[in-house]
């Protein structure tokens, strides 16, 4: 019985360090990009948010930026991630796809801790009158984002 205990208990410690080195990896892989950069703006969102109105909020924010001097990242599913990634292209940014290694929520989890660790500030686009959801990515995300100390920032559609 212990043996079990032992191995769930280093299991979960090498989840652990997986989660902080794929942390460390991406900030690693974004320094050279971000080091003359002022912000790095990220951008995540409820899955319930249809594409048009997260397209507008999406131009909204990035009209306080710069292309020149910020990056912005996004998690590369969904409505709103799409809409980032479109919008920002297209207005010139440039922009950092974070995506899951795998559809399992520890992936997930893994791609949103990063995130969380590689902005300068967070937006979080989320329905006025929550619908029943199957996920919680975004409020995770801005969650451990407030944890690091970042600005976040709701924008409530």
């Amino acid at each position: 019985m212990s043996t079990m205990y032992d191995r769930s208990l280093a299991d979960e410690e090498a989840a652990k360090l997986a989660r902080t080195v794929a942390s460390t990896v991406v900030a690693l892989s974004l320094a050279d990009e971000v080091l003359s950069k002022e912000e790095i703006v990220c951008i995540v969102g409820s899955r319930e948010v249809e594409q048009t109105m997260a397209r507008r909020e999406v131009r909204k924010i990035l009209g306080k930026y710069s292309p020149e001097m910020d990056v912005v990242i996004s998690g590369g599913r969904g409505n709103v991630d799409l809409a980032v990634e479109e919008v920002a292209k297209e207005l010139g940014f440039k922009f950092v796809p974070f995506l899951p290694r795998h559809d399992q929520w520890q992936n997930y989890q893994e791609r949103n801790w990063s995130m969380a660790a590689a902005c300068t500030v967070l937006y979080r686009i989320t329905l006025a009158s929550p619908l029943p959801t199957t996920t919680y990515g975004s409020g995770w995300t801005r969650d451990r984002a407030k944890e690091l100390g970042k600005p976040t920032f709701e924008v409530v559609v």
